[in-house]
Order: structure tokens, then sequence, then C-alpha cells
């Protein structure tokens, strides 16, 4: 996964930096339709908004081509803070690492596939 790729992860039951520690607050998916066999999708997804907290994710999964729209969703995550279990600030490095996420305010996404997989 993206974040894996970024060192965010869990080793042996245990998150190997603080922003791994997370919870999901809401999940929708509406499916367009269906998916006709097997092979690969195309997963696209992007962060429309990181708050101090929470991070907004959008996605689309799409054949390769990027011509269908087999489901369109959202994923609402909270971090927190491990001993307390209260809602806690992203660090820098993890703001960092979004940034590549972040769709910029007031551009739409392409119905295309990004370069996120």
């Amino acid at each position: 996964t993206f974040w894996k790729q970024h060192g965010h992860t869990f080793c042996d039951g245990l998150p190997t930096t603080p922003d791994a520690f997370n919870v999901v607050k809401e999940f929708s998916i509406g499916y367009r339709t269906p998916i006709r066999g097997t092979g690969d999708v195309y997963v696209h997804f992007w962060l429309e908004r990181m708050g101090r907290s929470c991070g907004v994710y959008n996605f689309r999964l799409l054949s390769c081509d990027g011509r269908t729209v087999f489901a369109e969703g959202r994923r609402v995550v909270i971090k927190l803070d491990q001993q307390t279990l209260h809602p806690s600030p992203w660090t820098p490095e993890a703001r960092t690492v979004a940034e590549g996420l972040l769709r910029p305010p007031g551009h739409a996404q392409s119905p295309h596939p990004g370069k996120h997989r």
C-alpha cells in the first residue's frame, strides 16, 4: 500500500510510526457497474483533505484503461494517541508524505487513472 511504502505500517502488532495508529471513522462505497470476470482493476485514490487528526480519502475502482468506473467511495480516518486513544495531530513527516496524495483545492479529479495504484 501507499503508506506502507513510506514506512507507516505495523510490525508484530505494533505501529512502526505514530501515524500508523489510526482508525476508520467512516467508509462508504457506491457500486456503479459489476466487474465481470477476473483480472486487474485500477484503484485510484487521493486525499481530499488532511485535518489536524483526520484524513478524508476518495477512491475509484476503474478498468485498467480508465474508461469504466466500477465503484467510487470515501474513507475517513482518525489518527489516535496510542495511550489515551484520543485524536492526536499527524506528525510533520506524515504531512510531507500526504502532500503527494492531496488534491489541490478547486481541482476536479480526472476520470482517467492517476499515478497511484
